[in-house]
């Protein structure tokens, strides 16, 4: 996890944090109110942890989420170059082309 990543990370869970103290410090006979609009807009697009049964069709966790695996997928591929033709031995082993029966070959 990048730093960056971390921060929102931490942003998500402060958030939670703070709306569960908001709807603590309201008047008793607001928080039904409250949690019917601002509250639940807020938590519905903050992530799917909430007692609503509605929700977002992208929140502030699944952006995390996709930007998290988009960096191990560039990650993986970073690390792991496919060759290119001058690098690749078609009679190695390791090749799926000499794996191949001759007459599977074009």
């Amino acid at each position: 996890m990048t730093e960056d990543q971390q921060r929102l990370s931490e942003i998500i869970n402060d958030i939670n944090d703070l709306m569960g103290e908001a709807i603590e410090l309201i008047p008793e006979n607001m928080v039904e109110r409250a949690k019917s609009y601002w509250y639940a807009h807020i938590m519905c697009a903050v992530s799917d942890d909430h007692e609503f049964l509605g929700g977002s069709m992208h929140h502030m966790q699944d952006c995390l989420d996709e930007w998290m695996e988009q960096e191990e997928e560039d990650d993986y591929i970073a690390n792991n170059p496919l060759p290119n033709d001058e690098d690749t031995d078609l009679r190695h082993e390791d090749n799926f082309y000499a794996l191949m029966r001759d007459e599977d070959r074009d």
